[in-house]
């Protein structure tokens, strides 16, 4: 599984990664510079930072355990995403330079699909273990349940409408 790249007019069809093993869950950041992924081409999936041309990979996160589900900050500063390196899967957040990783939800919370809010004041999620969508302030790890209906099988995948 590789990532490929293309015009909207459906030209240009490139493709932006070529490794033995897969390379998914592309995320491009806000200004189109850079794309977030993942891949498993060193042994385990690692979240990578690449240019848009594809002609620069590096490993951003994946120091010990699995990354998953890259999302940018609006500002671009900053990448949410799922990894277990604590023993089980939790949000983590790093800077885009890749300093400052570290736990953003308690993996209690078995976190899944983070989103960021528009404004980039909230990290968005479904808790696995309550089926409930979540929201927690990346500054400050302060959260609260958004939604939990009993009803419901399953929450997966918040996002947000192009209106915000």
């Amino acid at each position: 599984m590789e990532i490929f790249a293309i015009q909207p007019d459906r030209s240009g069809l490139r493709q932006l990664t070529d490794a033995a093993v897969s390379s998914f869950a592309p995320a491009p950041s806000p200004d189109g510079k850079q794309i977030a992924f993942v891949s498993s081409r060193d042994g385990t999936v690692k979240l990578y930072l690449m240019d848009i041309e594809g002609r620069y990979q590096w490993v951003l996160a994946g120091d010990t355990g699995q990354s998953n589900s890259p999302a940018w900050s609006p500002d671009g500063r900053w990448i949410v995403f799922l990894s277990d390196r604590t023993g089980s899967w939790a949000a983590h957040i790093t800077a885009v330079d890749g300093s400052g990783s570290c736990l953003l939800a308690s993996p209690e919370l078995q976190a899944t699909a983070p989103v960021w809010s528009p404004d980039g004041d909230w990290v968005y999620f479904v808790d696995r273990a309550t089926n409930a969508l979540m929201a927690i302030r990346p500054d400050s790890q302060d959260f609260h349940t958004v939604f939990q209906d009993d009803s419901i099988t399953t929450l997966y995948s918040p996002a947000w409408s192009p209106g915000g």
